[in-house]
């Protein structure tokens, strides 16, 4: 292997070995900049995790988010934003929402998430397309998946009770 080749494969194995960083969620916020974001604890909040950037992936990491009973969104994808994953929610609770794809909320993905005991949806998609909801139980919701104006949107290996 020539020196050319040698340096070219040391600085890929150098950046295939990276971790990137990753913000660690310690309360409920919005979230205004991309970026990973992990959560460290439980949560608890009325209205808890806002996503108003694109190019976002929210990792629960294991943890709750718990409303108070009274609080509009557990999380919301607000306009417009695209490239936001939510996963690995073990639970999403005691919200009017568990989780809201709001107008022009596209091309995002919902994964591995159980959203229960909400007062109204699990989740609620409204005049957002092009996500992508996969492998979530949505149970004990008043409804378990509402979607009002929103084509071209995969459900796919939910469960909704």
């Amino acid at each position: 292997m020539n020196a050319t080749k040698k340096a070219f494969f040391a600085l890929f194995v150098v950046i295939a070995g990276l971790s990137f960083a990753q913000t660690p969620v310690t309360s409920c916020m919005n979230i205004n900049s991309g970026g990973s974001y992990q959560l460290a604890n439980h949560l608890y909040g009325s209205t808890c995790i806002q996503i108003y950037s694109s190019n976002v992936i929210l990792d629960c990491n294991g943890y709750n988010i718990t409303g108070t009973g009274s609080g509009n969104y557990g999380v919301l994808l607000t306009t417009p934003v695209t490239n936001v994953t939510v996963k690995n929610c073990p639970s999403i609770s005691r919200y009017r929402y568990g989780i809201y794809l709001q107008r022009n909320a596209n091309y995002n993905r919902i994964l591995n998430n159980t959203v229960w005991n909400n007062s109204n949806y699990g989740i609620y998609i409204y005049r957002a397309h092009h996500n992508n909801i996969t492998g979530n139980n949505f149970s004990h919701n008043a409804r378990g998946i509402y979607i009002r104006r929103s084509p071209s949107n995969n459900i796919i290996n939910n469960t909704a009770q």
